[in-house]
């Protein structure tokens, strides 16, 4: 559910991209959509570092999760 609202943003912040870049270039005369677009690029970046960082983290618990229960069928089987 993470994922599809985080890849939604993403997207949508993509086309307001595009859409400042193109409205910049029309009406160079008001640097503010430059800024407004570089704005809303780096939280496109900070959104994608965000979601593979989350994502590296919950496969990094799985992980532990699976072999904590390993070790403890060891255990028990050594028992």
């Amino acid at each position: 559910m993470l994922i599809t609202l985080s890849a939604g943003y993403v997207v949508s912040a993509i086309f307001v991209c595009i859409e400042y870049q193109r409205l910049g270039i029309k009406y160079r005369q008001h640097s503010i959509l430059r800024t407004s677009f570089w704005i809303k690029l780096t939280f496109i970046f900070v959104e994608v570092a965000l979601a593979v960082g989350t994502c590296y983290k919950e496969n990094v618990q799985i992980q532990l999760l699976t072999e904590i229960s390993f070790w403890c069928r060891e255990q028990r089987g050594a028992l």
